[in-house]
């Protein structure tokens, strides 16, 4: 029924929760002082204590030990949703923040392979926003029911906090004076906090002027931890004693282990004092509810390649970079199970693994 469908969206929610947010943003990651003032285009750097991440080739050029430590860059973010609550409505929210700190050692080489060694450690990813709203509309009636007039709200709470550490274990060396090469392994862990949660209200005049109210409430709240492993292995060509060129590989990543946990509730209620037709089944009270705990959970990075030719001119430096990221087709991030759990009051056939699960993609970016 179309006088209704702003508050009935069950059935297209019966099956699983997507977490629509962008968690990647490796395009806009800088680390280091370097690697933020050349925008991250050190693929082909020299002597670069940030190698380990950009290219693992680049350490080799140094003989020297270092140790760096910062916080990379102050981000903001802006973001706008148009018609969350239907057409013309708006949400808007700014949030910004510190990256996590960096800090890497790189060792000399004194052994007998000639090979110079790192460790490091990043703040790969640290998201965190937070949007809490809500839309009034006073003496409202829906399409094609005219005859019943009511307040109607609709609120909408967003949290989404994740982060993602590296520890990384690089090696390079310098095969002759114009090809080096290195590889880094890296032992991550991520951590996802989400509540997307939205709630409809509508309050108005039914059976001989009593006061009613209709109700609809959608939310999934989830929180999931993994550690997993991926790789870098770079190599870098010298052309003279000002430039290089240089490519990197990154591996998907293998997850070790990841647990999460759900809660998923879809209801509604007094839906048939706003149906002429109470018949439809869409009508009656329902509710859908169910939580699991303990679940298997796995957050992917993709597989990218980098290539990148940098340039030295006395105090000058210029670099370039392009990278391209596979796609990440759509995957269980907590894979639900069939546990024996499930509150399912509605007439359509709910399974109780896909219900519990949460899924994330994302697109292939050059």
């Amino acid at each position: 029924m179309k006088k209704i469908s702003f508050i009935i969206i069950l059935t297209s929610l019966f099956l699983v929760s997507n977490l629509s947010a962008q968690l990647g943003n490796y395009w806009t990651l800088q680390i280091s002082t370097e690697g933020t003032l050349l925008s991250g285009a050190l693929v082909a750097a020299n002597s670069n204590n940030a190698g380990f991440f950009y290219n693992p080739a680049s350490m080799s050029s140094d003989s020297a030990s270092s140790f760096s430590f910062n916080t990379s860059l102050f981000r903001t973010f802006f973001l706008d949703f148009k018609n969350p609550f239907g057409e013309g409505t708006e949400l808007n929210d700014i949030s910004a923040g510190f990256d996590p700190i960096f800090f890497s050692f790189l060792i000399p080489r004194k052994n007998k392979l000639n090979v110079k060694l790192g460790v490091s450690m990043m703040g790969k990813q640290n998201t965190s926003y937070k949007i809490l709203d809500r839309i009034y509309k006073p003496n409202y009636s829906f399409p094609s029911l005219d005859s019943l007039s009511g307040d109607y709200e609709g609120t909408y709470n967003y949290i989404l906090k994740s982060s993602e550490y590296w520890v990384n274990f690089s090696v390079a060396k310098q095969v002759n004076k114009v090809f080096s090469i290195g590889a880094t392994l890296v032992v991550a862990i991520r951590n996802l906090n989400y509540i997307n949660a939205t709630n409809s209200n509508y309050v108005f005049k039914y059976n001989d002027n009593q006061n009613a109210t209709a109700s609809y409430k959608n939310l999934t709240e989830a929180y999931m931890y993994n550690y997993k492993i991926l790789g870098k292995i770079g190599a870098i060509i010298k052309l003279n004693d000002h430039s290089r060129i240089g490519i990197t590989d990154t591996t998907s990543s293998l997850n070790v282990f990841g647990r999460g946990t759900i809660k998923r509730q879809i209801s509604q209620t007094n839906i048939v004092a706003l149906s002429l037709d109470t018949s439809n089944f869409n009508s009656i009270d329902q509710l859908i509810s169910d939580y699991g705990a303990n679940l298997k959970a796995d957050f992917k990075s993709p597989f990218s390649i980098s290539l990148g030719y940098n340039l030295e001119k006395g105090i000058h430096k210029f670099g370039f970079a392009v990278e391209f990221f596979n796609e990440i087709e759509p995957y269980r991030l907590i894979k639900g199970e069939n546990i024996g759990t499930l509150i399912n009051t509605s007439n359509s056939l709910v399974n109780e693994e896909n219900f519990l699960s949460l899924t994330y993609g994302q697109r292939s970016i050059v």
